[in-house]
């Protein structure tokens, strides 16, 4: 039973870069094995206290809407159901060191297939995904790829792999990056994996998700900085590579924004030289920081964000003609931000507690016990929540389960090496 169980954990993992739809079914395929074996034991640690927290405030922001205002308590599009990713978590926190690198080697393998679906989705007008959907439905007004620009009259597209949108599809290569960049470091295939580096941040740049390119580098500038303390030393193999790489990258960035429209797309906006529609989040965080104003312990109820912001936004229209028109053309769905969505759903005790997992992240990765070599697969984790200061990745399930799986595998790893030393 322990073989299925690891198989479909891995499994999960795989096909969440396929289809969400694929990596929930082998998750709970996961679940259902666990649930089954004779011998199963959860690592406690705070970090699973304050991920309970986050859904439980959840449920009873739903649940104060539901007594007092007539709410809905349990509704489809609610946050609460995101508790079932959340599992993600939990299972991992049930490997044995052994089991844990094998998880960590299926990473490198979804690392390669979002590579190829990345690299795929750039020479393609039809969207990968499909490849999938077109198995059990038909949509005539199925949306080609859309056309990025040209490079030596090659079309080129946005890649979004197999997802459906580029964000999603920028949110997971945010928390591949890094990993394949740190590889590097330790990988007996160096080689390998520079040219797998070097195709991601190809295909990173043309997705153009600022918030998650944003969030990478900062990921790896925090790794390095980490690496660079702890081995108290700079390997001369490093530095010489290194340099010529960034200034052949200086060069070639150099001339792509110079020379064709696609550059100037892809760095323009990120370098303020030109206007983007960015610029709506600051509607959108407007008529959220009313909200929250308004419901500051117990927040509109998971599942209430898109009614009571449209509420909010045409009694701020009728309050400030000038902004009526911004207020019905700019986006909802969600806050465009991962803070400021959950204080606006379940109070301010949300945000707090997920926050505090960053903390207790950070904690592990400064703590010089633990090997840097236990460390460099998990800095993507902080890139993740600086990427969410602009989208709302923790709400997009397709990045957060990888997510959940990141930190459940950093618990596990960094326990079994702090407690090896103790022993």
């Amino acid at each position: 039973m322990r073989k299925y169980f690891l198989f479909f954990l891995q499994a999960s993992i795989i096909g969440a870069g396929i289809s969400i739809s694929v990596g929930q079914s082998f998750l709970f395929l996961a679940l259902i094995t666990f649930l089954f074996q004779s011998k199963r034991k959860i690592h406690i640690s705070p970090i699973l206290y304050f991920g309970f927290g986050i859904f439980i405030l959840y449920f009873l922001s739903s649940f104060y809407q539901f007594v007092f205002y007539n709410k809905q308590l349990i509704q489809k599009s609610s946050e609460f159901k995101d508790v079932f990713l959340f599992s993600a978590f939990i299972l991992v926190n049930n490997l044995e060191r052994e089991e844990v690198y094998k998880l960590k080697k299926t990473f490198l393998i979804l690392i390669i297939l979002i590579t190829l679906e990345g690299i795929l989705s750039v020479f393609s007008n039809i969207r990968l995904s499909r490849l999938i959907t077109d198995l059990y439905k038909f949509n005539p007004n199925y949306r080609f790829a859309h056309h990025y620009g040209d490079i030596l009259n090659i079309k080129l597209h946005i890649p979004i792999g197999l997802m459906n949108t580029h964000l999603t599809f920028g949110g997971i290569l945010a928390l591949l990056v890094p990993i394949s960049f740190f590889e590097i470091f330790y990988s007996k295939k160096k080689i390998f994996y520079l040219f797998i580096l070097i195709l991601l941040v190809f295909v990173f740049l043309l997705n153009n998700a600022r918030s998650a390119i944003i969030g990478t580098g900062i990921s790896i500038i925090i790794g390095l900085t980490i690496f660079l303390i702890q081995e108290n030393r700079v390997s001369k193999k490093l530095i010489k590579p290194f340099f010529i790489s960034l200034i052949i990258l200086i060069l070639i960035s150099t001339i792509i924004v110079q020379k064709t429209e696609i550059g100037g797309k892809i760095l323009k906006p990120i370098l303020g030289q030109e206007k983007h529609t960015d610029s709506g989040r600051t509607f959108i965080w407007h008529s959220s920081f009313s909200l929250i104003f308004k419901n500051p312990f117990f927040g509109v109820g998971a599942g209430n964000y898109n009614e009571e912001v449209i509420k909010e936004r045409n009694f701020i229209s009728q309050e400030k003609k000038e902004l009526v028109f911004f207020n019905e053309v700019t986006q909802k769905g969600h806050a465009h931000n991962d803070f400021i969505h959950l204080f606006l759903v379940s109070g301010f005790l949300a945000p707090i507690s997920y926050l505090t997992i960053l903390f207790l992240v950070l904690t592990k990765l400064f703590n010089f016990r633990i090997p840097f070599k236990s460390k460099y697969f998990y800095f993507s984790i902080i890139g993740f929540y600086f990427a969410g200061s602009f989208q709302c990745y923790f709400q997009d399930d397709e990045v957060v389960i990888l997510f959940w799986y990141l930190v459940g595998l950093f618990e596990m790893e960094s326990f079994y090496d702090i407690s090896h030393k103790i022993t």
